[in-house]
């Protein structure tokens, strides 16, 4: 299935928007508190995987996954996760808060309980804004993850969401009208299932689209990518397995795809050069924090856009 819905808001604002880069040099991470998997997720992640990991390796990894994007030219703002009460997923904030040009932030309802616990009142000096909150919906039993659930083409103002347990159709269609985007809507099947988030499936360069095809039921995705002027690199579920569709470009000195050692290594020689037309690779290795957490670079990293 595949729906689309027109952009309402306003002029200024939008002309606002599109003076800004759409390109984030910003961006917030939660440094974990504690290295468990999460079993309010699992039913609805089947990337995560239950196995011991001490809370040393993860915050090496996580410390190490910083230090890269900050050798970069990234500005990084980092919180720390609080050890009580647990937060398995806080190494995971975009799923909760996002930050957009013009001043805005939205706040995000989430499906597992545990995981609306890391919406924090520490916000590194960024919580002057102006706020969409739809954690109310929680209690309606309907969910929007943030940019887990919808993958966002800021220059074009498209918004890209993957119905799922996760992300709700109507509260994606409310975010876009709210933030005056344009709504596409896909379904997935991987394993008998949907997929958990969109930016599992696909990510958005400037030139170029990830996208694992083979997870949508339709080509009808596909189609609106490349009216969207970018040439699609496929992944295979395999790829997608090791999180080659969990990527980022960002604005450090240059223009950085952001993705794991298990991505890059998954991904073929031809679609390594694709990916250099928008930006080289900032690898960062979080196997531990892939395996338990069941998400990867992308997730880990919330863009701050001024």
């Amino acid at each position: 299935m595949i729906v689309t819905l027109p952009v309402i808001f306003g002029s200024a604002y939008l002309a606002l928007v599109s003076a800004t880069s759409h390109l984030a040099n910003e961006v917030l991470m939660v440094r974990p508190g504690s290295a468990l998997a999460n079993p309010e997720t699992a039913d609805s992640n089947v990337f995560q995987r239950s196995e011991s990991v001490s809370l040393e390796t993860v915050q090496a990894e996580f410390d190490a996954a910083v230090a890269a994007l900050r050798n970069a030219g990234v500005r990084v703002h980092v919180m720390q996760d609080s050890s009580m009460p647990t937060k398995p997923d806080a190494v995971f904030p975009n799923n909760w808060v996002s930050f957009h040009a013009g001043g805005r932030a939205v706040l995000y309802p989430m499906l597992a309980p545990n995981r609306r616990l890391e919406r924090s009142v520490d916000l590194c000096g960024l919580r002057d804004r102006d706020w969409l909150d739809l954690t109310e919906f929680e209690d309606k039993g309907r969910y929007l993850e943030g940019t887990g659930s919808l993958v966002l083409d800021h220059e074009n103002r498209m918004a890209y969401a993957a119905i799922s347990p996760r992300t709700d159709p109507d509260l994606a269609a409310l975010w876009s009208r709210k933030m005056g985007y344009q709504l596409l809507l896909f379904e997935t099947d991987y394993l008998g299932s949907p997929v958990y988030h969109t930016n599992v499936v696909m990510s958005l360069g400037r030139s170029v689209a990830v996208l694992c095809s083979e997870a949508l039921p339709t080509g009808s995705l596909v189609e609106s990518l490349r009216k969207s002027g970018r040439e699609i690199i496929e992944i295979s579920e395999r790829q997608m397995e090791c999180f080659a569709g969990n990527l980022l470009l960002v604005q450090g000195r240059k223009p950085r795809w952001i993705l794991s050692e298990r991505a890059w290594s998954s991904l073929e020689d031809s679609q390594r050069r694709k990916l250099a037309q928008d930006g080289e690779p900032c690898i960062l290795a979080i196997d531990s924090i892939e395996t338990v957490g069941g998400g990867s670079a992308r997730c880990m990293i919330c863009e701050v856009f001024r």
